[in-house]
């Protein structure tokens, strides 16, 4: 079996570590390593990693590709396996990936991210384009995208193409992009699923998107066609769009600002890519599609939504009488 170092960035993760590292110390195949790769946190990160006896590190670089690319700088792993620092790895996670690497030729592999708290409905919706993987797919198949999130690599792959790009905020997309452009394999195990701890507040989300805005989207402009054909990935493309549509819907019932918010945000990010040409014109239809779709559904989902609500709400208003 190859050595197997886990990278972990980690931000303002103090209280997500212990999980974490307790899931990967449960594996039913151990790492060689886990690096801790400190991102600027201003919490108790990197004294809780080190009370966990995990190697330590600060990042070299910028953003969370920065913290990524440190860590597969100093491993001394041949695969490389990243894992966000609010994830929880499944027992047979790690064995997975090596599988997918190993068994089946792939050169990166990657697996479902789901969400770890079941009742939280905004962490619910957000995950959703990620659970509806599930029903489409087998065992082990071909993908065009991986999360860093939850992704493992073959120490060459980085000395064929590269690090991550520590300029944009969707490095996982544009280092699958440039990935499948160079011929490299990439693989999806269902076996290979972790659960995410965050996002479970409406600020997370928010600040999400606006980190893809300025990162990515004014980056696209600035960099032309070849930086934002990889927002054409279809995997990466439906994930916003279905997330933007199912985490809005929700919204709509409760804050018309931020459900109104979501949809224009990927509705002026279509347009503005269709109108700066960055994309060929068969992927601007796409996007432009995607973003419609959202749209309809958003509204459709809200009317669903509404009347759902109100049908509860007149049962108890009608038995309290």
């Amino acid at each position: 079996m190859p050595t197997v170092t886990i990278v972990i960035p980690a931000k303002n993760e103090g209280e997500n570590l212990e999980d974490v590292i307790s899931s990967l110390r449960h594996q039913t195949n151990l790492p060689e390593e886990i690096i801790v790769v400190d991102d600027s946190s201003t919490d108790n990160t990197v004294s809780k990693a080190r009370a966990l006896c995990v190697r330590v590190m600060p990042s070299e670089g910028k953003l969370q590709a920065g913290a990524m690319n440190t860590g597969a700088r100093h491993a001394i792993g041949e695969i490389i396996v990243f894992l966000d620092g609010d994830m929880v790895a499944s027992p047979k996670w790690l064995e997975s990936i090596v599988k997918g690497i190993e068994h089946h030729g792939a050169d990166i592999c990657t697996g479902p991210v789901l969400p770890y708290y079941s009742t939280n409905i905004v962490s619910l919706a957000y995950h959703l384009p990620f659970a509806l993987q599930l029903s489409k797919r087998e065992d082990c198949t071909p993908t065009d995208f991986s999360p860093a999130a939850n992704m493992g690599v073959r120490r060459d792959v980085f000395d064929r193409i590269g690090y991550f790009d520590e300029n944009i905020w969707s490095q996982d997309a544009e280092f699958s992009f440039r990935a499948r452009k160079s011929g490299l394999r990439l693989m999806w195990n269902r076996e290979a699923a972790v659960r995410h701890k965050g996002y479970v507040s409406l600020r997370e989300v928010m600040l999400i998107c606006s980190y893809v805005i300025r990162y990515d989207w004014l980056g696209f402009r600035k960099n032309g066609r070849e930086a934002a054909n990889y927002l054409s990935l279809r995997s990466y493309l439906y994930f916003y769009s279905l997330s933007a549509c199912a985490i809005s819907t929700v919204l709509f019932a409760c804050w018309n600002m931020y459900a109104v918010l979501l949809p224009v945000t990927m509705l002026a990010l279509g347009l503005g890519v269709f109108y700066r040409r960055t994309l060929h014109l068969k992927m601007q239809r796409k996007l432009c599609l995607a973003v419609v779709y959202g749209v309809i559904a958003t509204l459709w989902g809200h009317a669903l939504l509404l009347s759902a609500l109100r049908g509860t709400f007149a049962k108890l208003v009608g038995s309290t009488r």
